[in-house]
């Protein structure tokens, strides 16, 4: 299975597995997040470091799992500032965020 990255208009970016392009794409136009999109408006980009997340069962890298947020934090990505879950003392990707690093600063602890 393969990794695929979508990014919405609202800009928030998503990774999900397929085998191929358009199943990715078929995909994610049955989910909330591309609500207002048609078909051929949605450009997915392979992410072949992404490939070793899927585990045969979930068809999206999930924010909530210690594992996949490590990786993603590694390459850039980080909490919305409305996450529910924003807690960066536990976070596990907290040392490549660039929030953190601003929280610690102001000593905010907070993504």
């Amino acid at each position: 299975m393969k990794a695929w990255l979508f990014n919405n208009n609202e800009g928030f970016s998503f990774v999900v597995f397929a085998e191929t392009r358009n199943e990715a794409r078929l995909y994610i136009l049955g989910q909330d997040y591309a609500d207002g999109y048609e078909y051929i408006e949605i450009q997915v980009r392979r992410w072949k470091e992404a490939d070793k997340f899927w585990n045969g069962k979930d068809w999206e890298m999930d924010w909530d799992n210690p594992e996949h947020r490590r990786f993603l934090c590694e390459h850039g990505w980080t909490c919305s500032e409305d996450y529910e879950t924003n807690d960066c003392e536990t976070c596990t990707g907290r040392e490549f965020c660039y929030r953190w690093e601003e929280d610690v600063k102001n000593e905010t602890y907070r993504c």
